[in-house]
């Protein structure tokens, strides 16, 4: 009686690994749809002119930031860049200059994230979450305004970010955002992966990429 071959599983996030690091290296679709839909929202981000970019910034932004404003239906490929929204936050921060495209809460501009996102309870409750830098700082210092009175924990919170943007100035020249998984700040598709050649270097760059995809999964199916 002859044996039944049987087949061996492999993990298709390992046959999407390169091919330098002795995989097959098949392209993991679903991961460059997300990265390809992400490339769009720096080229509006960042203020790149052509046809299609135009377009879109006529017909769904006009003036409005397109991470703050709430998501509105449209076609099937605008509404895959909304999907991947989240992931592109965590990747982008700004250096703030005169602060006017930059929000206090939901822009990553201090420290290791958004406010939002390190500070839920005082987001949640305040005045104006979406304000911008410029809009709660001045010459006279900070002003953050909250509905109410805060509690112990909160006040404690305030002071911590107080103290985290202390000695920050506004200075003349519109605000500009850079990819931080990037060494040149500029956003790309391939170079995370195909620029280092150590394996070692290569894994973590894989890593981070499955990390960010995994945080918008959910988001996305």
């Amino acid at each position: 009686m002859v044996p039944m071959r049987k087949y061996h599983w492999v993990r298709w996030e390992a046959l999407c690994k390169l091919k330098s690091l002795g995989v097959l290296g098949i392209i993991d679709t679903r991961l460059m749809n997300i990265c390809l839909m992400t490339k769009w929202i720096w080229k509006l981000y960042v203020g790149e002119q052509g046809f299609w970019t135009d377009i879109l910034r006529y017909k769904y932004l006009r003036s409005k930031d397109l991470l703050v404003d709430s998501h509105r239906p449209g076609s099937q490929f605008w509404n895959s860049i909304q999907k991947v929204k989240s992931m592109f936050s965590q990747g982008v921060k700004h250096q703030v200059r005169n602060g006017e495209s930059t929000h206090f809460w939901d822009d990553w501009w201090q420290g290791q994230g958004p406010f939002k996102d390190r500070y839920p309870t005082l987001y949640d409750i305040a005045a104006d979450p979406h304000v911008t830098v410029s809009g709660c700082c001045s010459t006279e210092g900070w002003h953050i305004d909250f509905p109410r009175g805060l509690g112990a924990h909160e006040r404690v919170d305030l002071n911590t970010i107080l103290a985290g943007v202390m000695g920050f100035h506004l200075s003349e020249g519109h605000d500009v955002i850079s990819w931080v998984l990037e060494p040149s700040g500029k956003f790309s598709v391939w170079n995370p992966v195909v620029r280092r050649r150590d394996r070692e270097a290569l894994e973590q760059v894989i890593g981070r990429l499955r990390t960010l995809h995994a945080s918008i999964r959910n988001g996305v199916d």
